[in-house]
């Protein structure tokens, strides 16, 4: 009696192990990723990057996947947990990435915001100039920034400065091309500021400042990344389930998934940048 009361198709643990034990033995790898996956996103949470309600679904979707691994209810989620595991494990280094590139510019923005300060007791620094010239081409604003390393580098001794002309040279040998030489408008005033020009011409503001400040990684981009991904999770298992499923069941649950993925969905994508 007992055994009519389990699902059709649903394997026993055992039936699994003996007829396929490599699916076991790949499950048991697969929490390899699941303690790694759990120890990351700990980490973004306690770094502030990731939401505490977020943090805690991503973490309870891949431990569901970890259990599935190795005891699906259905045994199409069997291979299924496995492969959405190893492809979350890849997940790790790409969110890593957003937020050491995020790092990194802000790193490059705070250098031009202490070059904007060195202009202040000395308008003419060419010190100033040439660190500003360099955090604008790390961010990418690459011929403003060679036009004011050009600019700089007479007022500075080569004996002494010998880094900085090698690394205008460098600019030199790869220069950019025209477009990234057009005049860039101020966002106080509109006026377009010709490449070479530090404060706007019109109204003294620092507008490279306020340009680069607009190219910084978003702080909330590698949520709403990873949020995505764990909606693809729960829609392919979502999917995976309903397909074993009889009648109109599978329609309610099909239904049930994509409510739950647009509703996470708006929650993770909405603006939240004033507060980041």
């Amino acid at each position: 009696m007992n055994a009519g009361l389990k699902p059709a198709g649903t394997p026993m643990l055992n039936d699994l192990i003996a007829k396929h034990p490599e699916l076991i033995a790949m499950g048991c790898l697969s929490w390899v990723i699941v303690v790694v996956w759990v120890i990351h996103v700990i980490n973004r949470m306690i770094m502030l990057e990731l939401d505490i309600v977020f943090g805690v679904l991503a973490i309870g979707v891949v431990v569901g996947l970890g259990f599935m691994a190795i005891a699906p209810p259905v045994p199409v989620l069997q291979p299924l947990s496995i492969v959405l595991l190893v492809l979350s494990a890849v997940m790790i280094p790409i969110t890593r990435g957003i937020q050491q590139q995020r790092e990194h510019r802000n790193v490059d923005v705070e250098g031009v915001e202490k070059a904007y300060e060195g202009f202040v007791l000395r308008p003419s620094n060419p010190a100033a100039q040439i660190r500003l010239a360099r955090h604008l081409y790390n961010l990418g604003v690459r011929g403003h920034a060679l036009v004011l390393a050009e600019g700089a580098l007479p007022g500075l001794p080569r004996r002494y400065f010998p880094d900085e002309y090698r690394m205008v040279e460098n600019w030199r040998q790869y220069p950019p091309d025209k477009g990234e030489f057009e005049p860039i408008g101020c966002v106080e005033c509109g006026h377009a500021n010709a490449a070479g020009t530090i404060h706007c011409a019109a109204c003294g503001a620092r507008f490279l400042l306020d340009r680069v400040k607009g190219r910084v990684v978003s702080t909330q981009m590698g949520r709403k990344l990873m949020v995505a991904w764990i909606v693809m999770i729960l829609c392919a298992v979502g999917i995976a389930l309903a397909s074993e499923i009889q009648g109109p069941g599978a329609l309610v649950v099909i239904f049930v998934i994509a409510v739950g993925a647009v509703g996470t969905l708006a929650l993770a994508f909405r603006d939240k940048e004033s507060t980041a």
